[in-house]
């Protein structure tokens, strides 16, 4: 599983920068979204395809700006939610109902009430409740998945304190983890992310006056497990955010770019970065790797892909050499020719063909 990255955006300059790593150094993405204001940034896996990209808030009209790629240009969703004007509530996300894909709420610090929406459109909320204190007593709400279970829940950062009070549930109630993290009114942001990439989230801090950040992989009190310097020195007024930037080919789960495999009658069909609908079997690919060939398949990922699915011994064939390096540039399709059902690592019969760009097919048996 992949662990989260680090970013800032600069309301004066309406600029996103990006780091995919934990490690101090110039960022990896940087682009220019939004208008310069003071709209709130966000992060978040809008489209369900396994990465993170980003989003703005604007408060004034009471409406979400959400993109699909970490690019300027016109946002994919735009939606209002929430009154226009409450210039003191804070916009957030995550995954509610833990279909994987990340959905958006805002928090109104004067009576201490979430409201969080599923789906990325106009219309009430489909979880409210009250958390925290009531008064606008200057807390800042984060999100995460704190207990692994698949759903993002809330959590509140007093800075006075530098104290973190966590939820479970999306309900009100006494908060399930309370720890100190930090320094006491230091003025810092609170950020949260799945940092060890051990599949829940923690919290961290960033300091805008030297350009740090502090993230912690427990939810405990303690030192840092990582210190990153990122971004300028002075840097107050810019957003502290956290996603995974990077898709890490992943056999288990969705990635941005995908294999999909759909049985239709007694022919199973891919096209890699397709999505279909129906029965499928998924195979996640890095798109900008640096190992990628053709239309972005590292020869490993499909190696394993061709494995997986049909058992066949690729080096026997001839489609690939003792290095694994094999003919898949340019591979526009997969068909698997079926005359049995389709199961994982067990095609007892069928044809197996590769078509490429430039016309070639290569077909071979699987039985």
């Amino acid at each position: 599983m992949a662990s989260s990255g680090i970013g800032l955006y600069s309301p004066e300059l309406s600029r996103f920068y990006l780091l995919d790593d934990l490690v101090s150094g110039v960022a990896n993405e940087s682009f220019v979204f939004g208008v310069a204001s003071g709209w709130q940034a966000l992060a978040g896996d809008w489209d369900n395809h396994g990465d993170d990209t980003v989003g703005l808030y604007d408060p004034d009209a009471g409406k979400f700006f959400l993109k699909d790629t970490l690019t300027g240009g016109v946002a994919d969703y735009a939606f209002r939610f929430g009154p226009a004007g409450a210039l003191n509530w804070q916009a957030v996300n995550g995954d509610w109902d833990g279909d994987g894909g990340d959905g958006v709420g805002l928090y109104d610090p004067s009576s201490g009430t979430l409201f969080l929406k599923n789906d990325l459109s106009a219309g009430g909320a489909d979880f409210t409740f009250r958390y925290g204190p009531k008064g606008n007593a200057g807390w800042q709400v984060i999100t995460g998945d704190w207990d692994k279970d698949g759903d993002d829940s809330v959590g509140l950062y007093d800075p006075v304190s530098s104290t973190f009070y966590l939820k479970n549930e999306l309900s009100a109630g006494a908060a399930d983890y309370t720890f100190r993290f930090g320094p006491r009114n230091a003025g810092w942001e609170a950020i949260t992310g799945d940092w060890d990439g051990d599949g829940d989230d923690s919290v961290g801090l960033y300091d805008p006056e030297t350009g740090t950040f502090y993230t912690k992989n427990d939810l405990g009190a303690g030192a840092a497990d990582d210190v990153v310097r990122f971004g300028p020195s002075g840097s107050v007024g810019w957003q502290a955010i956290s996603g995974d930037w990077e898709t890490v080919a992943d056999p288990t789960g969705q990635a941005v770019n995908i294999f999909h495999l759909q049985e239709i009658e007694d022919e199973v069909v891919t096209l890699p970065g397709t999505l279909v609908e129906g029965p499928q079997l998924m195979w996640g690919y890095t798109p900008h790797g640096e190992d990628t060939h053709g239309n972005g398949v590292p020869v490993e990922d499909l190696v394993d892909f061709l494995t997986t699915i049909t058992g066949l011994d690729l080096t026997e064939l001839g489609l690939i050499d003792n290095d694994g390096v094999g003919p898949f540039d340019n591979l526009t399709s997969i068909v698997l020719e079926l005359e049995g059902e389709l199961e994982m690592g067990d095609v007892e019969t069928g044809d197996l063909t590769l078509t490429f760009e430039d016309g070639t097919v290569l077909t071979f048996l699987t039985d």
